[in-house]
């Protein structure tokens, strides 16, 4: 009984570490930098993440100026990778939504998202 009850409280340790570890921001889904689902573009709730190339423009030798225009330049790809990360999670939470539109949702999000990069490289290269 007793090799039962410290067993389960291992498991249950182990599972409430892997799930704190994983909702912190690695691998979050949609949210992540961990490249799962939609990529590391994307909004978490901890903000941008600072392993992602685009939030970490001031690690690539950005100054403000440059930085700032990258911004200006990619607001409106990275509001609508935003909005269309908020109409995939809706949909996931539809039971009536199919894996087809899912699928729909998740290519709108990774073209928007390889032009958010293009931009990035672009940029890159005129430094």
């Amino acid at each position: 009984m007793k090799k039962i009850l410290i067993s389960t409280l291992l498991i249950l340790g182990l599972a409430a570490g892997y799930a704190f570890a994983y909702k912190s921001g690695y691998g979050y889904g949609m949210g992540g930098c961990g490249y799962h689902k939609m990529g590391c573009a994307m909004m978490t709730h901890h903000g941008m993440m600072s392993k992602c190339p685009v939030a970490s423009g001031y690690a690539h030798g950005w100054d403000k100026e440059i930085y700032r225009k990258y911004l200006d330049e990619t607001a409106d790809l990275r509001r609508e990778m935003n909005n269309v990360r908020f109409d995939f999670k809706e949909a996931r939470r539809n039971p009536d939504t199919t894996q087809k539109i899912l699928a729909e949702l998740e290519k709108k999000f990774f073209d928007l998202h390889a032009q958010v990069q293009e931009k990035f490289r672009q940029m890159q290269q005129a430094i």
